[in-house]
């Protein structure tokens, strides 16, 4: 059970739901936790079955088999390279557990165990990393101001900007072969230095073009590249007043 769809946080009720209906048809929970670090919507919070489960009473907590799922490249440090993730079983056959451990096969390398466990326990006050740590979560409140203007286009490590383009900036990129937000995107690299991703990459509705822009970035760096991006699309904006003038140019959006 995946329990973060895109822009929803699982409240009591629903996990409390699902765990009796696991209970009742005696099915294993298999929980995808890996976003619990990523709920910056005001007033919600993550809450992991595991808690749920153990305050349901034993009516639950004994008989109700979970697993659940935790990643680094998910997490705060949001490193998929470091190949870091783990599994918390509870209540699992003593046959299955055996088979399960059996899956392990050596260990996964020092650096990724490193971030795993300042993941799992991160710097406190008194730790010299705590100043650069506190620096990085303080990035948190920033996206939770933007995903007040911006929840509709908000997915977990990442903003769906939507932008539109008129008629002749269509034709044009029709005329080349390339998708709008495809050629958006190149230009704002090579004008700007931001690298995004383009929508038609991952499927949109047609002419509903948008980029995807990552959020979770050191600090400081975002308040630049949303500036730099606002610059970007102002550029283009006057280009549009202009359309012979940009066709001139080569670039027309």
């Amino acid at each position: 059970y995946h329990s973060h769809t895109p822009c929803h946080v699982q409240d009591r009720s629903s996990i409390e739901e699902v765990i009796r209906f696991a209970a009742t048809e005696g099915l294993l929970l298999l929980v995808d936790e890996v976003y619990q670090d990523s709920v910056f919507q005001q007033g919600r919070e993550f809450i992991s079955y595991k808690k749920v489960l153990f305050e349901m009473g034993q009516e639950y907590s004994e008989i109700v088999e979970l697993i659940s799922i935790h990643s680094l490249s998910n997490g705060i440090i949001g490193e998929c390279g470091l190949r870091g993730a783990y599994l918390e079983v509870i209540n699992m056959d003593p046959a299955v557990m055996v088979f399960l451990k059996s899956l392990q096969i050596g260990s996964p390398a020092v650096l990724g165990q490193l971030a795993m466990e300042i993941m799992i326990n991160p710097p406190k006050h008194e730790d010299p990393s705590y100043e650069t740590y506190a620096q990085v979560r303080g990035q948190d409140d920033k996206i939770t101001t933007l995903w007040t203007y911006l929840r509709f286009f908000f997915f977990f490590f990442f903003f769906f900007l939507s932008f539109q383009i008129n008629c002749c900036s269509l034709y044009f990129c029709q005329t080349l072969g390339v998708e709008a937000d495809m050629l958006y995107c190149q230009w704002l690299l090579e004008e700007e230095g931001i690298c995004v991703g383009a929508g038609s990459e991952n499927g949109q509705v047609d002419k509903n073009y948008h980029l995807r822009l990552c959020i979770q970035v050191p600090p400081g760096t975002l308040e630049e590249v949303l500036a730099r991006l606002r610059s970007f699309h102002l550029r283009l904006l006057d280009r549009f007043s202009h359309p012979e003038e940009s066709r001139t140019e080569g670039k027309t959006v």
